[in-house]
């Protein structure tokens, strides 16, 4: 359901920015009649018309303008923040937690955490040595090692 109001209103910003329905097809990669459609159920979910057409312009009703006023700058910073979280996909960053005990470390990570770093500069590793059994996901951790198959 919330999936159907956020494109009702990313197609409702896009057409009142581009005041043309086949170019706010063409900025989200769908048809036009794709577009109509989602606004039209977005205006009956909401009861109001919220543009005005006519076969030469397309512009917001007072109720549009009035409700992209409100929500536009809401919807700007979810398309900002879906970009910026975009980026982690392209190269692995971060800070990588894991929980250990120092004899795992020694026999087994040690070797690799020189050459992990170097291969990620853009990750922080972070290594918390701990002997005994813990809920290691509880406590935030990213990852946990242990020398034995109990396991919190």
């Amino acid at each position: 359901m919330y999936n159907d109001q956020l494109n009702g209103l990313l197609a409702l910003k896009t057409v009142a920015d581009t005041r043309n329905f086949t170019a706010a097809a063409k900025a989200l990669g769908v048809s036009p009649s794709a577009i109509s459609q989602t606004i039209k159920q977005l205006e009956q979910r909401l009861g109001v018309a919220l543009l005005s057409r006519t076969t030469r312009s397309t512009s917001l009703t007072e109720a549009g303008e009035r409700f992209l006023n409100q929500a536009g700058p809401a919807l700007d910073q979810i398309l900002v923040a879906l970009e910026g979280v975009g980026s982690y996909a392209e190269k692995p960053s971060g800070l990588l937690r894991i929980n250990l005990p120092r004899q795992a470390y020694a026999l087994y990570l040690a070797p690799f955490v020189a050459s992990f770093t170097q291969k990620h500069p853009e990750i922080t590793l972070e290594l918390f040595f701990e002997d005994q059994q813990s809920d290691v996901v509880g406590k935030g951790f990213d990852a946990g090692i242990r020398l034995s198959d109990i396991l919190a």
